[in-house]
């Protein structure tokens, strides 16, 4: 679990920070989006029946422009991967999104970066 959050938060703090000075930034990303890629064949988890609070997009205005400034060149795929407060159920939901929908982002963006940087 711990290692999963770290995956998030090295890929998160590009919509979260504006104009990082990351060496090699979109290696950095790349590198992390292959490692959650991974990392979702791995998942366990456990369903506990609590309500969680919905995530409050409100609490990140900036996010698709801190993007931008970190990846002027990204165009469309100026995408960020929102998962906060992880838990057993969260896993379950990260499980049921990134198999549904995310993975397929991820794949596109990193094809994206294979054509752009050859």
């Amino acid at each position: 679990m711990n290692e999963l959050i770290e995956i998030i938060n090295e890929i998160t703090k590009y919509g979260l920070n504006p104009n990082l000075e990351v060496e090699d930034k979109e290696t950095d990303l790349e590198k992390n989006l292959l490692k959650i890629d991974s990392k979702f064949f791995e998942i366990e988890y456990e369903f506990d029946n609590k309500d969680y609070p919905d995530f409050k997009k409100v609490k990140f205005p900036n996010v698709i422009e801190n993007v931008k400034t970190n990846f002027l060149y990204f165009g469309f795929y100026h995408k960020v991967l929102n998962c906060y407060e992880l838990n057993k159920d969260a896993l379950w939901f990260f499980e049921l999104i990134f198999k549904a929908h995310t993975q397929e982002h991820i794949i596109s963006l990193l094809n994206f970066m294979k054509r752009k940087n050859g």
